[in-house]
């Protein structure tokens, strides 16, 4: 069993009697970890704090196996590179608070001798580690293994929080030295944040996380050293740039009384949110980020709790709209569906969401985040098995490190704070976010139904979605979905100019007609996208030549293709065929050109493609890529469901090509190939065209005037000008 923690006078005699004049290790208010257990609990409370328990232990024991002593400081040693930048930085920090929660914490149910022999090398790298972070700070004398000591840089005030938080549940296990280091570490690191104000988002690059991550370590020192001189303005710096984490434009006018009876607008000095509560980044409406910033947010709840108090507000400013407003995004897994892609290269990212699901259970008593972490975590658990003991494809320590922190918090929180509100049940959640959302700002378009994740987004990040109910293991956001690559380029503004585009919310679907210029201004390349009340969606486009223009190749509706968890093979069903596909562990990258009009993706996604233009013999084609490669080695697949691989010169005017291609959502593939006989598809005119499937038609203008459809079935159909609507039978959505 852990030892409990020592009173503080007993602290002072391990000293010799008396503290060091400049030691802020005096202040440290000691920690009784004994409030930490989920002993006493209900089963089901003990149940989810040994699901957490037992992701970070596993981690742990990979941690130990990556240790390695550092020779210039006896009984020192690190994680990671070698180097003092931020990753390799972090990656030691968050291992520090890994070894000492498995140290500290003491899990019922496990085996003792087993679980006593990891505690005692968790505590003995805890304490190593440590050594080695205090000996190459700023304020010591001997550098990292590079030769450059760490701190006062980007992301050594998120380490130093988690060094600290580490050092403060293992205070007993620490010679006097280290007490002393830690403290000075603590100290410096917050002191260096008095001055600095809060940074707000330049050139699309939020700064979200950055304050909440910076605030951290400000939040630590005041409740690990409240007695401290600086303790106040540690406090209330904390408070400052915790509201400019998630700021907006609305709260520079909020006359609300916010903490310390100062109205919320005299707090608030930034802008980091988007008017609709999203947050963007590189151009990307950057789910991560937002994630990671409400996450943030919640560790800094964690000192105050620790310490017997209550949270400032400041640690809820406006998570419960950034939160809302995140959570359409959700899939069915618990991770977001990035929508308009994502830098980080990874859409799996449940053990680093986690705590924002947990920390708005808790604190917001939201039922829908307690489903949502409860999703989030199972598929954790489930990733971590497949992945060996890492949350993710990612083996870099810094990331799994910031993952296992975030289990970390989720321990802590619930012990603290009980499991939160019962969550709502699967049937609830698909209700409740049935539906159509527009987010003006973030220039982007969602509709789902119990079966399917649609989007449009029209920003920097021009790309179109449709997502079956199994989420992100069938479908992954490639950067140029749908609306395809020309001469290789993607859609997006570095590469293509949006001329205009027009995009309704329905209330059963939408509707989204944009006009893009591309290939350096030769192509008008005018795109339409419908998502259908049902689980379906249809993509229209047309290509002209705005001057002459040589193209070398189309890929067209161009599908990002995943693998589903602990699957390494795909079957891919098409005229005449099944093809079999595998992912990682091919000898070669290959291509797979299909001659077919339809495509269905393991028996549960289908695809229908018509040439409107009348034109035969359509050609997809399917990368299959031999091995994941880049900083994060993740299988990057895709279908071109048009291609055009000749190189053509086209004379200004001429029509490039225009297809029409419907996507059906969990269709086993005998009901795509049914589905290729009955749905069609036109172009009338030069730019009106039409597309039949089922008991839907979808009739596009890209045109300046109105046009009218003849349509035997439904009559007369009048589409205004530039604009899409979707008619059925019985009504116009």
């Amino acid at each position: 069993m852990k030892k409990c923690l020592t009173p503080a006078i007993l602290l002072l005699v391990l000293c010799g009697g008396a503290w060091p004049a400049d030691d802020p290790s005096r202040y440290i208010a000691l920690l009784d970890v004994r409030k930490l257990a989920p002993a006493g609990a209900d089963d089901a409370a003990v149940e989810l704090a040994l699901r957490y328990y037992a992701c970070v232990s596993d981690w742990g024991r990979i941690l130990s196996a990556r240790y390695r002593p550092y020779q210039k400081i006896p009984g020192a040693g690190y994680y990671g590179g070698t180097a003092n930048e931020e990753r390799d930085i972090r990656a030691a920090c968050y291992a520090v608070l890994v070894n000492a929660f498995l140290t500290a914490i003491d899990p019922p149910d496990l085996d003792v001798t087993e679980e006593g022999r990891e505690e005692d090398a968790a505590a003995m790298q805890a304490v190593h580690v440590l050594r080695y972070l205090c000996a190459t700070h700023q304020t010591a004398d001997k550098p990292c293994p590079e030769e450059k000591p760490w701190g006062a840089q980007p992301g050594s005030a998120m380490g130093a929080k988690s060094m600290g938080l580490g050092a403060w549940l293992i205070w007993d296990r620490l010679d006097s030295k280290t007490r002393t280091a830690v403290a000075r570490i603590i100290e410096y690191e917050a002191d260096r944040l008095l001055g600095p104000q809060p940074l707000e988002q330049s050139s699309a690059r939020t700064k979200a996380e950055v304050n909440a991550g910076n605030a951290q370590v400000l939040s630590l020192a005041a409740n690990m050293m409240p007695d401290h001189p600086h303790a106040k303005q540690w406090d209330r710096q904390a408070k400052f740039t915790m509201y400019n984490a998630l700021s907006s434009e609305a709260d520079r006018r909020d006359q609300g009384i916010g903490d310390d009876g100062t109205p919320v607008c005299d707090w608030v000095k930034t802008v980091n949110l988007l008017p609709d509560y999203t947050i963007q980044n590189n151009g990307y409406v950057h789910l991560r980020h937002m994630s990671a910033a409400v996450t943030a947010l919640g560790e800094n709840c964690l000192p105050y709790l620790l310490a017997g108090k209550t949270p400032p507000q400041a640690t809820l400013h406006n998570v419960a709209k950034c939160y809302r407003a995140y959570r359409y995004f959700m899939a069915w897994d618990g991770s977001p569906v990035y929508v308009t892609g994502s830098d980080w290269k990874m859409i799996h990212t449940q053990a680093a969401d986690v705590f924002a699901h947990a920390f708005c259970c808790v604190m917001l008593d939201d039922n829908h985040a307690a489903y949502l972490e409860m999703r989030a975590l199972d598929f954790a658990e489930r990733m971590q098995d497949h992945c060996r003991g890492y949350y993710n494809v990612d083996a870099d320590p810094a990331f799994n490190g910031m993952c296992a922190s975030a289990l970390i918090h989720c321990y802590l929180l619930h012990a603290l704070r009980g499991p939160g509100p019962k969550p709502i049940d699967s049937t609830r959640f698909n209700l409740d976010a049935t539906g159509t959302k527009k987010f003006d700002s973030a220039k982007l378009i969602i509709h789902r139904t119990p079966g399917k994740f649609a989007s449009f987004s029209w920003g920097a990040k021009r790309l179109a979605l449709a997502i079956p109910s199994s989420g992100n293991w069938t479908i992954w956001p490639h950067p140029a979905s749908y609306i395809g690559l020309i001469n290789g380029e993607p859609p997006d503004e570095e590469h293509s100019t949006l001329v205009k585009c027009n995009v309704k919310a329905l209330e059963h679907g939408f509707t989204a007609t944009c006009r893009l210029s591309r290939v350096k201004g030769k192509v008008d390349h005018y795109v339409s996208f419908a998502s259908l009340p049902n689980d379906v969606v249809v993509y229209t486009d047309l290509r002209v030549a705005a001057e002459d223009v040589e193209i070398a190749g189309q890929q067209i509706g161009l599908i990002g293709v995943e693998y589903p968890l602990d699957k390494n093979e795909r079957d891919l069903y098409t005229v005449g065929m099944k093809l079999t596909v595998r992912g990682v562990n091919l000898a070669q990258d290959q291509k797979h050109r299909l001659q077919s009009p339809w495509l269905n993706l393991d028996n549960y996604v289908g695809y229908v493609v018509i040439e409107t233009m009348g034109k035969s013999g359509n050609e997809m084609l399917y990368f299959n890529q031999a091995h994941a490669s880049g900083q994060i080695p993740k299988l990057e697949e895709w279908v071109a469901l048009h291609n055009i691989s000749r190189r053509t010169s086209y004379r200004k005017g001429e029509q490039i090509g225009s297809v029409c291609i419907i996507t059906f959502l969990n269709q086993p593939w005998r009901r795509t190939r049914r589905a290729r006989d009955t749905a069609g598809g036109s172009l009338v005119s030069d730019k009106f065209l039409f597309c039949i499937v089922g008991s839907h038609t979808v009739a596009v203008n890209f045109g300046e005037k109105e046009m009218t459809l003849d349509a035997p079935i439904f009559g007369d159909v009048v589409v205004p000008p530039f604009s899409t609507i979707i008619k059925t039978r019985d009504a116009e959505f």
